[in-house]
Protein backbone atom coordinates (compact mmCIF):
# COMPACT_ATOMS: atom_id res chain seq x y z
CA UNK A 1 0.00 0.00 0.00
CA UNK A 2 2.83 2.23 0.28
CA UNK A 3 4.00 5.20 2.83
CA UNK A 4 0.33 6.34 4.52
CA UNK A 5 -0.73 7.20 7.83
CA UNK A 6 -1.90 4.68 10.60
CA UNK A 7 -4.24 4.73 12.89
CA UNK A 8 -3.53 3.63 16.42
CA UNK A 9 -4.52 0.19 15.52
CA UNK A 10 -2.15 0.01 12.64
CA UNK A 11 -5.09 0.56 9.73
CA UNK A 12 -4.45 2.02 6.85
CA UNK A 13 -5.73 5.71 6.75
CA UNK A 14 -5.98 7.77 3.69
CA UNK A 15 -5.67 11.75 3.49
CA UNK A 16 -5.71 11.81 7.83
CA UNK A 17 -9.76 11.09 7.39
CA UNK A 18 -10.20 7.68 5.67
CA UNK A 19 -9.76 4.26 7.06
CA UNK A 20 -9.61 1.38 5.07
CA UNK A 21 -10.96 -1.96 6.28
CA UNK A 22 -10.80 -4.13 3.47
CA UNK A 23 -10.52 -4.65 -0.12
CA UNK A 24 -14.15 -5.35 -2.00
CA UNK A 25 -12.98 -5.18 -5.49
CA UNK A 26 -9.97 -5.29 -8.15
CA UNK A 27 -9.77 -4.00 -11.71
CA UNK A 28 -6.83 -3.09 -14.00
CA UNK A 29 -6.63 0.33 -12.86
CA UNK A 30 -8.13 0.49 -9.89
CA UNK A 31 -8.72 -1.38 -6.63
CA UNK A 32 -12.25 -0.50 -3.98
CA UNK A 33 -12.18 -0.84 -0.64
CA UNK A 34 -14.56 -0.72 2.32
CA UNK A 35 -13.71 2.06 4.57
CA UNK A 36 -14.69 4.42 7.20
CA UNK A 37 -14.98 8.15 6.91
CA UNK A 38 -13.55 8.93 10.25
CA UNK A 39 -14.81 12.45 10.28
CA UNK A 40 -18.37 11.75 9.55
CA UNK A 41 -18.70 8.43 11.33
CA UNK A 42 -20.45 6.73 8.01
CA UNK A 43 -19.13 3.67 6.31
CA UNK A 44 -18.13 4.20 2.72
CA UNK A 45 -16.30 2.39 -0.52
CA UNK A 46 -12.76 4.06 -1.21
CA UNK A 47 -11.62 3.81 -5.31
CA UNK A 48 -8.16 3.41 -4.92
CA UNK A 49 -6.32 4.51 -8.24
CA UNK A 50 -3.36 2.30 -9.15
CA UNK A 51 -0.06 4.27 -10.17
CA UNK A 52 1.66 1.17 -11.30
CA UNK A 53 -0.99 -0.09 -13.31
CA UNK A 54 0.07 -1.59 -16.77
CA UNK A 55 0.32 1.55 -19.21
CA UNK A 56 2.06 2.55 -22.54
CA UNK A 57 4.71 5.18 -22.89
CA UNK A 58 5.85 7.16 -19.64
CA UNK A 59 5.27 6.68 -16.17
CA UNK A 60 4.79 10.83 -16.31
CA UNK A 61 1.84 9.52 -19.40
CA UNK A 62 0.36 7.06 -16.94
CA UNK A 63 -0.28 8.86 -14.18
CA UNK A 64 -1.83 11.55 -15.77
CA UNK A 65 -3.88 9.26 -17.86
CA UNK A 66 -4.89 8.23 -14.32
CA UNK A 67 -5.53 11.44 -13.09
CA UNK A 68 -7.78 12.74 -15.46
CA UNK A 69 -9.75 9.27 -15.74
CA UNK A 70 -10.06 10.11 -11.61
CA UNK A 71 -11.13 13.44 -12.37
CA UNK A 72 -13.49 13.00 -14.99
CA UNK A 73 -15.66 9.86 -13.16
CA UNK A 74 -15.88 12.57 -10.05
CA UNK A 75 -17.07 15.46 -12.28
CA UNK A 76 -19.12 12.82 -13.96
CA UNK A 77 -20.89 11.67 -11.11
CA UNK A 78 -20.70 14.19 -8.69
CA UNK A 79 -23.37 16.23 -10.57
CA UNK A 80 -25.82 13.25 -10.43
CA UNK A 81 -28.18 12.42 -7.63
CA UNK A 82 -30.57 9.85 -8.18
CA UNK A 83 -31.42 6.58 -6.38
CA UNK A 84 -29.78 4.02 -9.32
CA UNK A 85 -26.31 6.27 -9.51
CA UNK A 86 -23.61 5.43 -6.90
CA UNK A 87 -22.72 8.87 -5.43
CA UNK A 88 -19.52 9.97 -5.41
CA UNK A 89 -18.39 12.29 -2.14
CA UNK A 90 -15.14 13.40 -3.09
CA UNK A 91 -11.77 12.66 -4.88
CA UNK A 92 -8.64 13.39 -2.79
CA UNK A 93 -5.03 12.14 -3.06
CA UNK A 94 -2.79 10.58 -0.36
CA UNK A 95 1.00 10.46 -1.96
CA UNK A 96 1.67 9.06 -5.03
CA UNK A 97 -2.42 7.85 -4.41
CA UNK A 98 -5.48 9.17 -6.58
CA UNK A 99 -8.60 8.09 -4.61
CA UNK A 100 -12.20 8.34 -5.16
CA UNK A 101 -14.68 8.74 -1.61
CA UNK A 102 -18.20 7.20 -2.83
CA UNK A 103 -21.51 5.54 -1.31
CA UNK A 104 -20.87 1.92 -0.43
CA UNK A 105 -23.33 -0.63 -2.01
CA UNK A 106 -23.62 -3.86 -0.28
CA UNK A 107 -24.50 -6.46 -3.09
CA UNK A 108 -23.75 -7.66 -5.94
CA UNK A 109 -22.85 -6.33 -9.55
CA UNK A 110 -24.90 -8.10 -12.74
CA UNK A 111 -22.28 -9.62 -14.16
CA UNK A 112 -21.70 -11.92 -10.98
CA UNK A 113 -25.02 -12.48 -10.47
CA UNK A 114 -25.41 -13.63 -14.26
CA UNK A 115 -22.46 -15.91 -13.64
CA UNK A 116 -23.84 -17.38 -10.92
CA UNK A 117 -27.41 -17.79 -12.18
CA UNK A 118 -27.89 -17.75 -15.52
CA UNK A 119 -30.45 -15.45 -17.59
CA UNK A 120 -33.08 -14.13 -15.26
CA UNK A 121 -36.53 -14.18 -15.67
CA UNK A 122 -38.02 -11.84 -17.82
CA UNK A 123 -39.89 -9.94 -15.14
CA UNK A 124 -36.26 -9.19 -13.14
CA UNK A 125 -34.63 -8.41 -16.58
CA UNK A 126 -37.13 -5.98 -16.98
CA UNK A 127 -37.27 -4.13 -13.88
CA UNK A 128 -33.39 -4.17 -13.42
CA UNK A 129 -33.30 -2.46 -17.11
CA UNK A 130 -35.76 0.32 -15.66
CA UNK A 131 -33.69 0.76 -12.99
CA UNK A 132 -31.15 1.24 -15.20
CA UNK A 133 -32.92 3.56 -17.72
CA UNK A 134 -33.31 5.95 -14.98
CA UNK A 135 -29.77 5.89 -14.19
CA UNK A 136 -29.14 6.85 -17.99
CA UNK A 137 -31.54 9.36 -17.81
CA UNK A 138 -30.98 11.16 -14.69
CA UNK A 139 -27.29 11.35 -16.63
CA UNK A 140 -28.56 12.40 -19.88
CA UNK A 141 -30.72 14.90 -18.42
CA UNK A 142 -27.46 16.28 -16.82
CA UNK A 143 -25.13 16.44 -19.72
CA UNK A 144 -23.64 13.26 -19.34
CA UNK A 145 -23.02 10.49 -21.50
CA UNK A 146 -21.62 6.77 -19.42
CA UNK A 147 -19.94 5.60 -22.12
CA UNK A 148 -19.28 1.70 -20.57
CA UNK A 149 -22.81 0.56 -19.84
CA UNK A 150 -22.11 -3.48 -18.50
CA UNK A 151 -23.40 -6.04 -16.06
CA UNK A 152 -20.04 -4.87 -13.87
CA UNK A 153 -21.16 -1.56 -13.85
CA UNK A 154 -24.57 -2.42 -12.22
CA UNK A 155 -24.69 -3.09 -8.61
CA UNK A 156 -27.69 -4.13 -7.17
CA UNK A 157 -28.26 -3.72 -3.49
CA UNK A 158 -29.11 -6.06 -0.60
CA UNK A 159 -32.74 -3.94 -0.89
CA UNK A 160 -33.10 -4.77 -4.62
CA UNK A 161 -32.02 -0.95 -5.83
CA UNK A 162 -29.71 -1.12 -9.26
CA UNK A 163 -26.95 1.24 -9.32
CA UNK A 164 -25.20 2.66 -11.94
CA UNK A 165 -21.48 3.06 -11.39
CA UNK A 166 -17.59 3.95 -12.69
CA UNK A 167 -18.19 7.27 -14.56
CA UNK A 168 -14.17 7.08 -15.77
CA UNK A 169 -15.02 7.41 -18.87
CA UNK A 170 -18.00 9.38 -19.04
CA UNK A 171 -17.85 12.81 -21.29
CA UNK A 172 -20.26 15.61 -21.65
CA UNK A 173 -23.13 15.63 -24.25
CA UNK A 174 -22.59 18.83 -26.74
CA UNK A 175 -18.65 19.18 -26.00
CA UNK A 176 -16.58 18.64 -29.60
CA UNK A 177 -14.16 15.93 -29.42
CA UNK A 178 -10.57 16.81 -29.70
CA UNK A 179 -8.86 16.14 -32.75
CA UNK A 180 -6.44 13.47 -30.32
CA UNK A 181 -9.56 11.64 -29.19
CA UNK A 182 -11.15 11.69 -32.95
CA UNK A 183 -11.02 7.96 -34.38
CA UNK A 184 -10.50 6.19 -30.73
CA UNK A 185 -13.06 3.28 -29.33
CA UNK A 186 -13.37 3.64 -26.00
CA UNK A 187 -15.05 1.25 -23.78
CA UNK A 188 -15.99 -2.63 -23.37
CA UNK A 189 -15.96 -3.79 -26.32
CA UNK A 190 -18.89 -6.38 -25.89
CA UNK A 191 -21.30 -3.15 -25.06
CA UNK A 192 -19.75 -0.73 -27.77
CA UNK A 193 -22.37 0.75 -30.32
CA UNK A 194 -21.54 0.20 -33.87
CA UNK A 195 -21.25 3.99 -34.35
CA UNK A 196 -18.69 4.30 -31.47
CA UNK A 197 -16.93 1.01 -32.84
CA UNK A 198 -16.46 3.25 -36.08
CA UNK A 199 -15.10 6.23 -34.01
CA UNK A 200 -17.88 8.35 -33.89
CA UNK A 201 -18.19 9.96 -30.32
CA UNK A 202 -20.28 8.65 -27.73
CA UNK A 203 -24.03 9.88 -27.38
CA UNK A 204 -27.14 8.86 -25.44
CA UNK A 205 -27.94 6.52 -28.41
CA UNK A 206 -25.27 4.70 -27.73
CA UNK A 207 -25.82 4.35 -24.28
CA UNK A 208 -29.36 2.93 -24.50
CA UNK A 209 -27.43 0.39 -27.38
CA UNK A 210 -25.27 -0.62 -24.27
CA UNK A 211 -28.43 -1.30 -22.36
CA UNK A 212 -29.63 -3.64 -25.05
CA UNK A 213 -27.00 -5.24 -25.04
CA UNK A 214 -27.10 -5.45 -20.62
CA UNK A 215 -30.94 -6.62 -21.23
CA UNK A 216 -30.33 -9.33 -24.17
CA UNK A 217 -27.65 -10.82 -21.02
CA UNK A 218 -30.12 -10.53 -18.64
CA UNK A 219 -32.34 -12.44 -20.81
CA UNK A 220 -30.41 -15.22 -22.14
CA UNK A 221 -27.34 -15.78 -20.04
CA UNK A 222 -25.15 -14.25 -22.95
CA UNK A 223 -24.36 -11.02 -24.57
CA UNK A 224 -25.05 -10.41 -28.01
CA UNK A 225 -21.59 -10.62 -29.30
CA UNK A 226 -18.26 -12.38 -28.78
CA UNK A 227 -15.49 -13.70 -30.16
CA UNK A 228 -12.15 -14.29 -29.80
CA UNK A 229 -10.54 -10.66 -30.28
CA UNK A 230 -12.15 -6.96 -28.91
CA UNK A 231 -11.24 -6.38 -32.92
CA UNK A 232 -13.72 -9.08 -34.08
CA UNK A 233 -16.47 -8.17 -31.43
CA UNK A 234 -16.54 -4.81 -32.65
CA UNK A 235 -16.70 -6.31 -36.53
CA UNK A 236 -20.02 -8.30 -35.07
CA UNK A 237 -21.35 -4.97 -33.58
CA UNK A 238 -20.96 -3.46 -37.17
CA UNK A 239 -22.12 -6.58 -39.27
CA UNK A 240 -24.17 -8.89 -37.56
CA UNK A 241 -27.48 -9.12 -36.42
CA UNK A 242 -28.38 -10.43 -33.15
CA UNK A 243 -30.50 -13.73 -32.66
CA UNK A 244 -33.65 -12.77 -31.34
CA UNK A 245 -33.28 -13.55 -27.67
CA UNK A 246 -36.78 -15.22 -28.10
CA UNK A 247 -35.35 -17.90 -29.86
CA UNK A 248 -33.03 -18.71 -26.96
CA UNK A 249 -35.72 -18.72 -24.72
CA UNK A 250 -39.06 -19.02 -25.53
CA UNK A 251 -39.95 -17.72 -22.39
CA UNK A 252 -39.38 -14.22 -22.99
CA UNK A 253 -42.21 -11.96 -24.09
CA UNK A 254 -42.55 -10.50 -27.42
CA UNK A 255 -42.70 -6.97 -25.60
CA UNK A 256 -39.49 -7.11 -24.12
CA UNK A 257 -37.58 -9.06 -26.87
CA UNK A 258 -39.12 -6.06 -29.13
CA UNK A 259 -37.18 -3.33 -26.85
CA UNK A 260 -33.79 -5.34 -26.89
CA UNK A 261 -33.81 -5.54 -30.47
CA UNK A 262 -34.75 -1.87 -31.34
CA UNK A 263 -31.81 -0.90 -28.63
CA UNK A 264 -29.37 -2.58 -30.66
CA UNK A 265 -30.75 -1.16 -33.90
CA UNK A 266 -27.43 -0.64 -35.97
CA UNK A 267 -28.15 2.84 -36.66
CA UNK A 268 -28.67 5.30 -33.45
CA UNK A 269 -31.65 6.92 -35.41
CA UNK A 270 -33.33 3.15 -34.86
CA UNK A 271 -33.21 2.86 -31.29
CA UNK A 272 -36.03 3.27 -28.75
CA UNK A 273 -36.49 7.00 -28.10
CA UNK A 274 -35.21 8.32 -24.99
CA UNK A 275 -34.10 6.37 -21.47
CA UNK A 276 -37.17 7.91 -19.86
CA UNK A 277 -39.34 6.50 -22.05
CA UNK A 278 -37.35 3.03 -22.45
CA UNK A 279 -37.53 2.68 -18.21
CA UNK A 280 -41.74 3.55 -18.49
CA UNK A 281 -41.92 0.82 -20.94
CA UNK A 282 -39.67 -2.00 -19.29
CA UNK A 283 -41.45 -0.56 -15.59
CA UNK A 284 -44.39 -2.04 -17.40
CA UNK A 285 -43.32 -5.10 -18.89
CA UNK A 286 -42.12 -6.09 -15.31
CA UNK A 287 -45.33 -5.51 -13.68
CA UNK A 288 -47.79 -7.23 -15.99
CA UNK A 289 -45.96 -8.26 -19.15
CA UNK A 290 -47.27 -6.12 -21.87
CA UNK A 291 -46.59 -2.42 -21.67
CA UNK A 292 -49.03 0.01 -23.44
CA UNK A 293 -46.97 0.68 -25.96
CA UNK A 294 -43.57 -0.07 -27.69
CA UNK A 295 -41.48 2.99 -28.51
CA UNK A 296 -40.79 3.01 -31.85
CA UNK A 297 -37.77 3.68 -34.19
CA UNK A 298 -37.57 4.69 -37.62
CA UNK A 299 -36.94 2.14 -40.89
CA UNK A 300 -33.51 1.32 -41.55
CA UNK A 301 -32.30 0.72 -37.97
CA UNK A 302 -29.88 -1.99 -39.29
CA UNK A 303 -27.61 0.54 -41.72
CA UNK A 304 -24.48 1.06 -41.25
CA UNK A 305 -22.34 4.43 -40.40
CA UNK A 306 -19.66 5.73 -42.22
CA UNK A 307 -16.04 5.69 -40.88
CA UNK A 308 -14.96 8.63 -39.76
CA UNK A 309 -11.95 10.59 -41.71
CA UNK A 310 -8.50 8.54 -40.37
CA UNK A 311 -7.40 10.98 -37.33
CA UNK A 312 -6.17 9.09 -34.66
CA UNK A 313 -3.12 10.09 -32.80
CA UNK A 314 -0.11 8.48 -33.83
CA UNK A 315 1.31 8.14 -29.73
CA UNK A 316 1.22 5.25 -27.73
CA UNK A 317 -1.12 5.96 -25.06
CA UNK A 318 -1.87 4.29 -21.79
CA UNK A 319 -3.94 0.55 -22.12
CA UNK A 320 -4.48 1.66 -26.04
CA UNK A 321 -3.71 -0.89 -29.21
CA UNK A 322 -4.19 -0.66 -32.53
CA UNK A 323 -5.78 -4.38 -33.76
CA UNK A 324 -5.28 -6.33 -37.08
CA UNK A 325 -8.44 -5.77 -39.14
CA UNK A 326 -11.80 -7.77 -37.46
CA UNK A 327 -11.64 -11.53 -38.90
CA UNK A 328 -13.61 -14.57 -37.81
CA UNK A 329 -12.28 -16.85 -35.36
CA UNK A 330 -12.18 -20.59 -36.73
CA UNK A 331 -15.16 -21.68 -34.40
CA UNK A 332 -17.50 -18.52 -35.42
CA UNK A 333 -16.68 -19.26 -39.22
CA UNK A 334 -18.33 -22.48 -38.67
CA UNK A 335 -21.45 -20.64 -37.78
CA UNK A 336 -22.02 -18.91 -41.02
CA UNK A 337 -23.52 -20.53 -44.27
CA UNK A 338 -21.15 -22.17 -46.67
CA UNK A 339 -22.40 -18.98 -48.90
CA UNK A 340 -21.61 -16.19 -47.13
CA UNK A 341 -17.71 -18.42 -46.47
CA UNK A 342 -17.04 -18.09 -50.08
CA UNK A 343 -17.86 -14.18 -49.90
CA UNK A 344 -15.91 -13.67 -46.86
CA UNK A 345 -13.38 -12.06 -48.86
CA UNK A 346 -15.60 -9.20 -49.72
CA UNK A 347 -16.77 -8.15 -46.64
CA UNK A 348 -15.55 -4.84 -45.82
CA UNK A 349 -12.88 -4.02 -42.59
CA UNK A 350 -11.87 -1.83 -40.30
CA UNK A 351 -9.15 -0.47 -38.85
CA UNK A 352 -9.33 0.88 -34.87
CA UNK A 353 -7.33 1.73 -32.05
CA UNK A 354 -9.39 -0.08 -28.88
CA UNK A 355 -9.15 0.96 -25.27
CA UNK A 356 -10.71 -1.59 -22.82
CA UNK A 357 -12.28 -0.40 -19.99
CA UNK A 358 -10.11 -2.13 -17.25
CA UNK A 359 -12.57 -0.44 -14.08
CA UNK A 360 -14.46 -2.11 -11.78
CA UNK A 361 -14.41 -5.34 -9.75
CA UNK A 362 -12.76 -7.52 -12.14
CA UNK A 363 -11.94 -7.10 -15.81
CA UNK A 364 -13.56 -10.54 -16.70
CA UNK A 365 -14.74 -11.52 -20.45
CA UNK A 366 -18.77 -10.86 -20.71
CA UNK A 367 -21.02 -13.46 -18.21
CA UNK A 368 -21.74 -15.48 -21.16
CA UNK A 369 -20.88 -16.69 -24.13
CA UNK A 370 -22.27 -15.29 -27.60
CA UNK A 371 -24.95 -16.75 -29.66
CA UNK A 372 -23.27 -16.07 -33.06
CA UNK A 373 -25.75 -13.69 -35.17
CA UNK A 374 -27.39 -14.22 -38.55
CA UNK A 375 -24.92 -12.63 -41.18
CA UNK A 376 -27.50 -10.53 -42.26
CA UNK A 377 -27.36 -6.76 -41.72
CA UNK A 378 -30.93 -6.87 -41.74
CA UNK A 379 -32.97 -6.31 -37.97
CA UNK A 380 -34.47 -9.62 -37.34
CA UNK A 381 -38.47 -9.87 -37.18
CA UNK A 382 -38.74 -11.38 -34.12
CA UNK A 383 -40.08 -14.97 -35.56
CA UNK A 384 -40.05 -17.04 -33.08
CA UNK A 385 -40.37 -20.80 -35.47
CA UNK A 386 -36.87 -20.98 -36.79
CA UNK A 387 -37.51 -22.56 -40.12
CA UNK A 388 -35.13 -25.19 -41.61
CA UNK A 389 -32.97 -22.49 -43.21
CA UNK A 390 -31.72 -20.86 -39.96
CA UNK A 391 -32.07 -24.25 -37.88
CA UNK A 392 -28.70 -25.52 -38.86
CA UNK A 393 -27.06 -21.50 -37.99
CA UNK A 394 -28.57 -22.00 -34.42
CA UNK A 395 -27.01 -25.24 -33.75
CA UNK A 396 -23.82 -23.80 -34.68
CA UNK A 397 -24.62 -20.66 -32.84
CA UNK A 398 -24.91 -23.19 -29.43
CA UNK A 399 -21.83 -25.20 -30.30
CA UNK A 400 -19.56 -21.36 -30.06
CA UNK A 401 -21.40 -20.41 -27.08
CA UNK A 402 -20.83 -23.80 -25.43
CA UNK A 403 -17.32 -24.10 -26.20
CA UNK A 404 -16.80 -19.94 -25.21
CA UNK A 405 -18.69 -21.09 -22.04
CA UNK A 406 -16.39 -24.22 -21.20
CA UNK A 407 -13.50 -21.64 -21.80
CA UNK A 408 -14.52 -19.13 -19.56
CA UNK A 409 -15.61 -21.56 -16.66
CA UNK A 410 -12.08 -22.99 -17.03
CA UNK A 411 -10.57 -19.21 -16.31
CA UNK A 412 -12.27 -18.55 -13.67
CA UNK A 413 -11.83 -21.95 -12.09
CA UNK A 414 -15.38 -23.43 -11.92
CA UNK A 415 -14.05 -26.37 -14.19
CA UNK A 416 -10.86 -27.85 -14.25
CA UNK A 417 -8.31 -27.58 -17.25
CA UNK A 418 -8.07 -31.29 -17.98
CA UNK A 419 -11.80 -31.72 -18.09
CA UNK A 420 -12.12 -28.05 -19.70
CA UNK A 421 -9.43 -29.43 -22.47
CA UNK A 422 -11.61 -32.87 -23.25
CA UNK A 423 -14.84 -30.91 -23.47
CA UNK A 424 -12.91 -28.94 -26.17
CA UNK A 425 -11.53 -31.59 -27.66
CA UNK A 426 -15.25 -33.37 -28.52
CA UNK A 427 -16.56 -29.53 -29.32
CA UNK A 428 -13.88 -29.21 -32.32
CA UNK A 429 -14.95 -32.80 -33.45
CA UNK A 430 -18.53 -32.03 -33.45
CA UNK A 431 -17.50 -28.68 -35.19
CA UNK A 432 -16.12 -30.47 -37.34
CA UNK A 433 -19.83 -33.01 -38.14
CA UNK A 434 -21.60 -30.39 -38.23
CA UNK A 435 -19.66 -28.44 -41.27
CA UNK A 436 -19.54 -32.13 -43.06
CA UNK A 437 -23.43 -32.54 -42.39
CA UNK A 438 -23.17 -34.99 -40.42
CA UNK A 439 -25.97 -34.43 -37.71
CA UNK A 440 -26.93 -37.87 -36.83
CA UNK A 441 -23.71 -37.82 -34.86
CA UNK A 442 -24.91 -34.84 -32.66
CA UNK A 443 -26.52 -36.75 -29.96
CA UNK A 444 -24.06 -39.31 -29.30
CA UNK A 445 -21.11 -36.16 -29.01
CA UNK A 446 -23.40 -34.00 -26.61
CA UNK A 447 -23.96 -37.11 -24.18
CA UNK A 448 -19.88 -37.97 -24.21
CA UNK A 449 -19.69 -34.25 -23.40
CA UNK A 450 -22.25 -34.79 -20.30
CA UNK A 451 -20.81 -37.59 -19.50
CA UNK A 452 -16.97 -35.68 -19.52
CA UNK A 453 -18.60 -32.84 -17.40
CA UNK A 454 -20.86 -35.04 -14.93
CA UNK A 455 -17.84 -37.13 -13.88
CA UNK A 456 -16.38 -33.41 -12.93
CA UNK A 457 -19.19 -32.77 -10.96
CA UNK A 458 -18.84 -35.98 -8.67
CA UNK A 459 -14.95 -34.90 -8.33
CA UNK A 460 -16.09 -31.44 -7.15
CA UNK A 461 -13.87 -30.40 -10.52
CA UNK A 462 -17.00 -28.74 -11.83
CA UNK A 463 -19.85 -26.27 -10.71
CA UNK A 464 -22.98 -27.16 -12.58
CA UNK A 465 -23.64 -23.76 -14.82
CA UNK A 466 -26.94 -23.33 -16.09
CA UNK A 467 -26.21 -21.68 -19.18
CA UNK A 468 -23.98 -25.00 -20.17
CA UNK A 469 -26.82 -27.36 -19.17
CA UNK A 470 -29.26 -25.27 -21.45
CA UNK A 471 -27.03 -24.65 -24.33
CA UNK A 472 -26.41 -28.45 -24.12
CA UNK A 473 -29.79 -29.53 -24.04
CA UNK A 474 -30.12 -26.88 -27.20
CA UNK A 475 -27.57 -29.29 -29.25
CA UNK A 476 -29.22 -32.39 -28.09
CA UNK A 477 -33.07 -31.26 -29.19
CA UNK A 478 -31.51 -29.95 -32.37
CA UNK A 479 -32.70 -31.91 -35.76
Amino acid sequence: MGRHGRTAEGAVLLAGRYRLIEPIGRGGMAEVWCADDMSLGRRIAIKLLDPASPAEGTRDDADRTLGDRVWREARGAARLVHPNVVQVYDVAADGDRVFLVMELVTGRDLAAIIDERGPLAPAQTARLGAQAARALAAAHTAGVVHGDVKPANLLLSDDGVLKLTDFGIARPLHVPVTEEAAGKVVGTAGYLAPEVALGHPPGKASDLYALGCVLYELSTGQPPFTADTSVAVLHRHLHDAPVPPGRLRPEIPPDLEQVILRLLAKHPDGRTGDAARVAEVLELIGQTGTPSTVPDGPAGATEVLPTLAPNVARHARPHTEVLPPPRPSPMEWLARRPLLVATLGAVAVIMVAVIIAATGPEDRPAAGPSQAGTPSAQEPDGARSPDPATRPQSTSSALIALQQRIAQQADSGRLDKDTADKVTEHLEKLAEHLREGKDDELAEKVTEIRDKLDEASRRGDWTPDPTTLRLLDTLATAE
